[in-house]
């Protein structure tokens, strides 16, 4: 009995669709568990793209404090 698989060139387009849709919208569509992981993998992922520039604290400091903003307003 032979088991069949998805190409891999199928495989790897799935499997970076998921990702993308995992970073991307994880923290509205999963449960509380896995939608943390979800904003803390968006958040860090944010953090180091704005960290390869230099001049990137103003938009970092108004980031957290739009991230501040919704947490208040979720509570």
């Amino acid at each position: 009995m032979k088991i069949k698989f998805l190409p891999s060139k199928t495989f790897f387009s799935l499997a970076i669709l998921f990702t993308l849709i995992f970073i991307a919208w994880g923290d509205q569509i999963f449960p509380k568990p896995i939608s943390d992981y979800s904003r803390n993998t968006r958040n860090k992922l944010e953090q180091r793209i704005l960290g390869i520039f230099s001049n990137t604290k103003s938009i970092r400091n108004k980031r957290e404090e739009q991230l501040k903003e919704i947490d208040q307003k979720a509570q």
